[in-house]
């Protein structure tokens, strides 16, 4: 059992419209497991102690273009970013449901594109393909430096969330 979780959102209103729901839902469960655990405390399958914690928010699967998001996703990602930092995290906060943080934006990861059916076939991450595994022709440097750009943006990531949990 987890309790820590992270959101993925996509650029779009939909997500937004998700973080809004699990702004009515999340702290429901969590007054409901406080009022439930004492009745359960000598059940034969009792609730467990654990608080469930908001860690972040990773917005994910976009285009990108000079290394940033293109102009169109970049606004919705802004707006996600400062719902989540700004409503969403306050909100939870005031239940205790968050591990405290400056900034609750994890992570842009950006599209994967023409190396996830490759890195699918293979069954290893994208970050993990070897340059005779990435599709060759004149991309193939954008390819190498697009793969190479994403496992850096996931060990940047791995190190914040070391950090979170130190």
């Amino acid at each position: 059992m987890s309790d820590r979780f992270i959101v993925p959102t996509n650029p779009d209103p939909f997500s937004l419209m998700a973080l809004k729901t699990l702004l009515k839902v999340l702290p429901r469960w969590k007054r409901w497991a406080d009022s439930t655990r004492p009745i359960l405390e000598d059940a034969s399958y009792p609730l467990p102690e654990a608080e469930m914690k908001f860690v972040g928010e990773i917005s994910q699967r976009f285009n990108r273009r000079n290394r940033k998001p293109t102009a169109s996703y970049q606004t919705v990602i802004t707006d996600i970013r400062n719902f989540v930092n700004d409503t969403f995290a306050k909100t939870l906060e005031q239940y205790g449901m968050t591990c405290h943080r400056d900034n609750y934006h994890l992570s842009e990861i950006p599209d994967f594109g023409a190396m996830l059916q490759k890195a699918n076939e293979l069954r290893i991450p994208v970050f993990c393909l070897k340059d005779n595994e990435l599709p060759g022709g004149a991309s193939f440097d954008n390819t190498t430096a697009k793969r190479d750009e994403i496992k850096n943006t996931f060990s940047q990531l791995a190190d914040i969330l070391q950090e979170t949990f130190k």
